[in-house]
């Protein structure tokens, strides 16, 4: 028999299940996940990931990183925003 769980933890698992199946990355480090700065309006931010991550009680750390431009971009400046 399974138990129940919050509403507010079902909602957490779902939005941390769906943002690392698109934007996850298994490292030396461990899970990273990518999100740009302002994302907010179509994606998770890293501020709401962490909340999750506390919510559902994973160890975790939220850092600035700097990234390359993906190949297909036309400006091949370099985009950062927190992990």
């Amino acid at each position: 028999m399974t138990a129940a769980v919050a509403p507010e933890v079902g909602a957490a698992q779902r939005r941390i299940v769906s943002t690392i199946n698109a934007s996850g990355r298994l490292n030396g480090d461990g899970l990273a996940v990518w999100r740009e700065v302002d994302c907010g309006e179509w994606k998770a931010t890293a501020a709401v990931i962490g909340r999750d991550l506390e919510l559902l009680e994973v160890p975790h750390a939220i850092v600035t990183a700097f990234r390359s431009p993906p190949a297909s971009s036309s400006s091949k400046a370099m985009r950062h925003g927190p992990a």
